[in-house]
């Protein structure tokens, strides 16, 4: 038989374990909750091997969320669409200056609504001209406004993931960001978007606008 000691600790774990329930199930719904979490996070695509592209594009979103938009404009290609949605036709591009004025609408100065929670590239694919022009048909418009002697025979395609805050809003996404070489110098191609979509211009850097 058990001793009177033993007894009277079994007694006294008995107690604590009762009178403390709601705290040691909170902790245990904590733990896994975290876990949950944490294998999430951990159950995503890994990055992909980084590689003077995918810095290269890193290195623009940076640009973007330190509000250094002067420096980013000029690596950026964007588009100037007139007309309805549907029927927009691309009439050239943006001139740097308007660029920086419509980030500066968009983000703010010194991009102060806009931060990085996390930020990487996820996949990085080399897209032979016409495949591409079949894969983003506006981005290859533009391509072909920019080299219109055809120079460029291959696109790269960088996907971006990231998690935004700002404007009081948490962001989630993932972005394809279409770069081409020329003269040793990358550009990237961004689509643009009509003037009636100028309240959403911004969100193009993270999920572009379809029309």
């Amino acid at each position: 038989m058990p001793s009177t000691a033993s007894t009277r600790g079994i007694a006294v774990i008995t107690r604590f374990i009762r009178r403390r329930s709601a705290i040691l199930l909170l902790a245990f719904c904590v733990v896994g909750l975290t876990a949950t979490f944490l294998g999430q996070r951990g159950a995503g695509s890994p990055a992909v091997s980084e590689n003077r592209v995918t810095r290269f594009v890193e290195d623009q979103y940076r640009l973007l969320a330190q509000g250094k938009y002067e420096t980013l404009s000029a690596n950026v290609a964007e588009g100037v669409w007139k007309g309805p949605p549907r029927g927009s036709v691309l009439s050239g591009l943006a001139p740097r200056e308007d660029a920086v004025r419509q980030l500066e609408d968009d983000l703010g100065v010194g991009a102060w609504r806009l931060h990085f929670v996390t930020l990487e590239a996820t996949r990085y694919v080399k897209v032979p001209r016409g495949e591409f022009t079949a894969m983003m048909r506006r981005e290859g418009e533009i391509l072909d406004l920019v080299d219109p002697s055809r120079e460029v025979s291959f696109v790269s395609v960088v996907t971006m993931k990231g998690h935004n805050t700002g404007r009081c809003s948490n962001v989630e996404w993932e972005r394809q960001v279409p770069v081409i070489e020329r003269q040793g110098r990358y550009t990237i191609l961004m689509r643009g978007a009509p003037a009636v979509y100028a309240l959403v211009h911004n969100e193009q850097w993270f999920t572009p606008v379809a029309f």
